[in-house]
């Protein structure tokens, strides 16, 4: 006889631990580790789901154990360094379960449907059924000349490999009526591929992959310096030689019998990444990313699964595919925010690729054009091994020019636009040039600072600047709820020159139209760029027009194709630098140096700011890069600030004020009382956050600090099992070192 463990598909953190099962007879050959059951479980026989996590011949409870009821996968849906990954999730990011498995099984979900019984109406049972699907694909036949450019195009792009008419459609727009032309005239055909996964046509002759000299230099230096279960992080600012050395390390995995996996963020952005794969690896290839449809998942899932796709490309959706021979994982642009999950479990994507590269022993690379501040320790103490280029590759870069902005408003100018920077304006549009104006701002956002000396009111405990509600006339802490009123008179100069600074980019763009209405003016944020077809038409009107000024947010530093920039310029900084974030200084450093690191040495670049002593402004001007990691280190460490501790933060949410505001202080008090007095563990207390968009609910915020998470997972095991969590009326969400607290 054997039994199974098993955990189940519920919501109770109590309950949330693998039950013994007894298999019955028939289903022994096909009930192993990864498939999933339908199963009894209580006094009420409440069927649910489960998830086999082991089996094994004894159990400690022979006399009381069930049998399972029903087997709803033919073959194991997850590997065996998948199961261990998902345990370990669940340990790590105090999660259920099942929270962990869902981003694992998203692509096969379980279909659940009721099945009355013909001999007793009052007898009815849930039938768990796996989701099954089919895809239709086109392929080439063969190559003739065509007169439409569309057509060329189709049939260019199916020379490299077969293709959905999704992906065909994202790559080239709306296609579909020259693809049904060409189906018409023999040239390509279409069939449903299943998942029975037979050998399709690979690429006849696959392209020489030529990697520049720089490039080969840093491969060179992976080669000889990867180990096992310890991450090469590559300082490379071009992407251009980062992708080429990924393709170069890809081609090596896939000569040793093995799998790749490369990780972007906002995949819809990256398509000529996906282009430049077809090319090289053509049919082995295939993209993952959030847009996709249940089928479309569900394919590249079980194509995965058998061994078909070879290299496979995403948003951080890809790295929980069922891989069967893992042997390298590509994380790039590390310090991109998406990486971080705002699902439970809150994970970090590259925490957990290198959890899983260690599973399947596999190679690791990490790169970033401008790494963070988390990465750059990592490599100085030796958890990442730092792969550097060397000097003579090094491509020279403009320096901007700091322009004081307090200095400005003491001469009379009270204008979003110092003397300067219209100075540099007016010479750029004569010139014919175009002139790029970032400005990280699509709301209003404010923080209270002297209008006369640039004084920031930060908060004495945690060193971050302290936000303006004007509703009560107070400053806030948002991480350890340290409250204030508002000074009237400036306690550094004592001048009544104190205000809430806000500027807007829709403000900005109005007041521009009508100082310059001659002037040909393009805006680009979030709101113009809602998809790759934006971008696409906005990189054809780059081509087609001259722009006289560009101005944007952060959307500037996606891969458009500016030419002919006579100008850079960072409208007001002081936003980025006191967002009120423990890493607003190193969001900051990076955002607007990778801003003026896209411009040419001989670009004039200018920076205004309130604060012109700021030390980031500092390390912006500054030639060497060490000089902004040395000072942020000695921040964090004597804050106790990641990467010196670890942040654990809990948000508690519900719709009644009140309800929410007394669970807080009671979970607060329980977590004091577990953590004992004299440990390493620093709990604040809690704080409103505020309300969460979309559904209204009331967030209270409790923020712990320790040096060792075993020390939290030790307090979160104990109040869990007293019960403190079920016994709350709102909900609880556990982050641990998120990327901002606010």
């Amino acid at each position: 006889m054997k039994f199974a463990e098993i955990y189940l598909n519920q919501t109770n953190k109590r309950i949330d631990h693998p039950y013994d099962y007894k298999i019955p007879e028939r289903f022994e050959p096909v009930v192993v580790p990864g498939v999933r059951v339908g199963v009894t479980f209580g006094n009420g026989n409440r069927q649910l789901e489960g998830f086999v996590v082991r089996v094994k011949k004894e159990t400690a409870y022979p006399d009381k154990i069930k049998e399972l009821e029903a087997v709803i996968d033919e073959s194991p849906i997850l590997t065996k360094e998948q199961i261990a990954l998902c345990l370990w999730m669940k340990s790590t990011y105090c999660s259920l379960f099942y929270e962990g498995l869902y981003h694992f099984t998203s692509p096969v979900k379980v279909v659940r449907r009721l099945v009355i019984s013909e001999e007793n109406p009052h007898e009815n049972r849930i039938a768990f059924e796996p989701y099954e699907s089919t895809e239709k694909v086109y392929r080439l036949e063969q190559k003739e000349r065509v007169s439409g450019p569309v057509q060329k195009q189709i049939l260019e792009l199916l020379e490299t490999r077969d293709f959905t008419r999704r992906e065909i459609c994202e790559l080239l727009g709306d296609v579909g009526s020259s693809l049904r032309s060409l189906e018409k005239k023999g040239l390509v055909s279409a069939y449903e591929r299943d998942t029975s996964c037979k050998a399709i046509g690979e690429k006849v002759e696959p392209e020489d992959i030529v990697i520049s000299e720089s490039g080969d230099f840093l491969y060179r230096q992976f080669s000889e310096k990867r180990q096992k279960g310890t991450p090469c992080f590559i300082f490379e600012e071009n992407l251009e030689t980062r992708l080429m050395l990924y393709c170069k390390a890809v081609e090596e995995c896939l000569s040793r019998g093995k799998t790749a996996l490369m990780l972007f963020p906002e995949i819809g952005l990256s398509l000529e990444t996906r282009t430049l794969l077809y090319q090289y690896f053509g049919n082995a290839v295939a993209v993952c990313h959030g847009k996709l449809s249940q089928k479309e998942r569900y394919q590249i899932f079980k194509r995965v699964s058998c061994g078909e796709i070879k290299v496979l490309v995403g948003s951080r959706a890809a790295l929980f595919m069922p891989f069967r021979k893992l042997g390298l994982i590509i994380v790039d642009e590390e310090r991109d925010p998406s990486y971080y999950a705002s699902a439970m479990p809150r994970y970090n994507t590259i925490t957990i690729a290198q959890k899983y590269a260690s599973l399947c022993d596999a190679d690791m690379i990490i790169s970033d054009e401008i790494p963070s501040v988390a990465a750059v320790k990592k490599t100085e103490t030796g958890e990442w091994t730092g792969i550097y280029n060397a000097p003579c590759f090094a491509r020279k870069k403009p320096v901007p020019a700091i322009v004081d902005m307090q200095s400005e408003m003491k001469s009379g100018n009270f204008d979003f636009m110092s003397y300067r920077l219209k100075e540099c304006l007016e010479k750029t549009l004569a010139e014919k040039k175009t002139a790029m104006l970032l400005i990280n701002k699509r709301g209003y956002a404010s923080y209270v600072f002297c209008r006369s000396c640039g004084y920031v009111e930060k908060c004495p405990a945690c060193g971050v600047s302290l936000k303006y509600y004007a509703g009560g006339d107070v400053l806030k802490c948002h991480y350890c709820g340290y409250t204030k009123k508002r000074n009237t008179i400036c306690p550094e100069c004592g001048e009544k020159k104190i205000k809430a600074l806000g500027l807007g980019i829709d403000q900005v763009y109005e007041l521009l139209k009508k100082r310059y209405p001659d002037s040909r003016i393009l805006k680009l944020d979030g709101e113009t760029i809602t998809s790759y077809e934006d971008f696409k038409k906005v990189n054809r009107e780059l081509s087609e027009k001259h722009w006289d000024i560009i101005l944007g947010t952060r959307m500037l530093l996606r891969n458009f194709d500016f030419q002919n920039i006579g100008l850079a310029a960072a409208l007001l900084i002081d936003g980025d630098l006191n967002h009120g974030d423990y890493s607003s200084s190193e969001n900051a450093y990076q955002l607007y140096k990778r801003f003026f690191n896209r411009m040419t040495e001989a670009t004039p670049c200018l920076i205004q700011t309130y604060e012109p002593d700021n030390i980031t402004n500092a390390a912006l001007t500054s030639e060497n890069p060490a000089d902004f990691y040395r000072q942020e280190f000695e921040y964090r460490r004597l804050m106790g600030y990641p990467p010196e501790k670890h942040l654990v933060l809990f948000s508690l949410f519900h719709a009644n004020e009140a309800q929410v505001a007394n669970d807080s202080r009671a979970f607060f008090h329980s977590l004091k009382k577990v953590s004992g007095s004299g440990t390493s563990v620093e709990i604040f207390e809690p704080f409103l956050s505020g309300v969460i968009r979309g559904n209204g609910q009331i967030r209270w915020k409790i923020l712990l600090k320790t040096k060792d998470l075993d020390a939290f997972k030790h307090i979160i095991e104990e109040v869990t099992a007293a019960g403190e969590i079920e016994r709350l009326a709102s909900k609880v969400s556990i982050e641990i070192d998120p990327p901002a607290t606010l």
